[in-house]
């Protein structure tokens, strides 16, 4: 049986992002999945990553508690506004604390390699206002190309290629 944990993120209960999760979770629990359900702004923990992960942090219960369902789920789905062009603070903060180097990941050779291997995850970002964004009137509108703005020998090989029709 598939497990899944939604995380939410938004303080108002009857809000866009929380119905989504609601009617995701209706539609897992209907295809036979174990459901849980979690809102970082309603957990209690300390959003600051103290020590900027150099200095290991006790995990609160409910933070213990939401890394728990995500090690144990086959998939997580997160829901949240973007307010300011970002995650909501609770959000950021949650984020900050969970997916920390040698517990989500560990560096092998000066790159990360993920720790959290077998899952699947879906973010869904709702926002407010009807205005496109960037709105319309900030869009840069460019000139048409008046041809290489640089020496042709800096270009790719296969744009020289075909400028000569060697394509």
């Amino acid at each position: 049986m598939n497990t899944l944990t939604i995380v939410t993120a938004h303080p108002d209960p009857k809000s866009f992002s929380r119905s989504l999760a609601a009617a995701y979770a209706t539609g897992a629990n209907r295809a036979g999945s174990i459901v849980q359900t979690l809102d970082a702004t309603e957990l209690q923990f300390d959003p600051v990553l103290r020590g900027a992960s150099r200095t290991p942090m006790h995990d609160e219960p409910d933070l213990a508690r939401l890394r728990a369902a995500i090690d144990t789920s086959a998939h997580v789905a997160w829901f949240f506004p973007t307010w300011w062009a970002g995650l909501p603070a609770a959000l950021k903060g949650l984020v900050d604390r969970l997916f920390l180097p040698n517990v989500s990941f560990v560096y092998e050779g000066g790159l990360p390699r993920g720790l959290l291997k077998g899952r699947s995850t879906r973010t869904w970002h709702a926002r407010t206002g009807s205005q496109p964004w960037p709105p319309e009137r900030h869009r840069v509108r460019r000139r048409p190309s008046r041809g290489p703005r640089c020496a042709p020998s800096a270009l790719p090989a296969w744009r020289r290629r075909a400028r000569r029709g060697e394509v």
